[in-house]
């Protein structure tokens, strides 16, 4: 049996390429989960066009459970995860210039996706990275991440959409994203998968 890296150690490299990510990419998922229904109920559509926000959101994600598995055992963990965070950006930013309802749709939808391939891969990542005595350690940690995330992504987003817009928000969200792909693709060491 070898020997486990000193737990310190794994939690020193999980800073920049899974706590740090995992924190920025929690403020601004958690933003736009409250940003997204606000923002429809500009639209004609009231209550259950918001609500179909957070749907579309949800049916992302599980589009991009299966698919993202698959990648993943091509790709690698690594490369999933900036593909993730890749659209997450991207459709961040464009929410910052659609103004209807449908356009919002999609961007909901594509948020779910991005998110479902940032949290399979960032799993994977997980596997391949630290030891499965101490793995309940480093997922306790980030859960607490989320936690915060949860916390910190409403509080910026009504400090953000008042003064700001909604517009200038989404900009700023789409710049956490860029940040947490930015220490992942600084920090992260890439696996498994063919192109790892």
């Amino acid at each position: 049996m070898s020997e486990l890296p000193p737990l310190g150690q794994v939690m020193r490299e999980m800073i920049g390429s899974v706590f740090v990510p995992s924190l920025l990419a929690a403020v601004a998922q958690n933003a736009i989960m409250i940003m997204l229904p606000l923002y429809a109920l500009q639209f004609d559509g009231g209550a259950a066009l918001a609500a179909l926000m957070l749907g579309a959101r949800g049916a992302g994600i599980m589009l991009a459970d299966l698919p993202g598995g698959m990648l993943v055992s091509r790709l690698g963990d690594k490369w999933v995860m900036v593909a993730g965070l890749a659209l997450l950006i991207a459709v961040t930013a464009l929410a910052a210039l659609f103004g209807s309802a449908s356009a919002l749709l999609v961007v909901a939808l594509l948020s779910g996706i991005g998110t479902g391939l940032w949290i399979i891969a960032r799993l994977a990542y997980l596997t391949d990275h630290v030891a499965l005595e101490q793995r309940g350690r480093v997922v306790s940690v980030i859960a607490g991440v989320h936690r915060a995330g949860a916390l910190l992504g409403p509080v910026l987003a009504g400090v953000g959409v008042q003064p700001l817009g909604y517009a200038a928000t989404f900009l700023i969200l789409a710049c956490l994203y860029a940040i947490a792909l930015l220490a992942l693709l600084v920090s992260a060491r890439g696996v498994r998968g063919t192109a790892a």
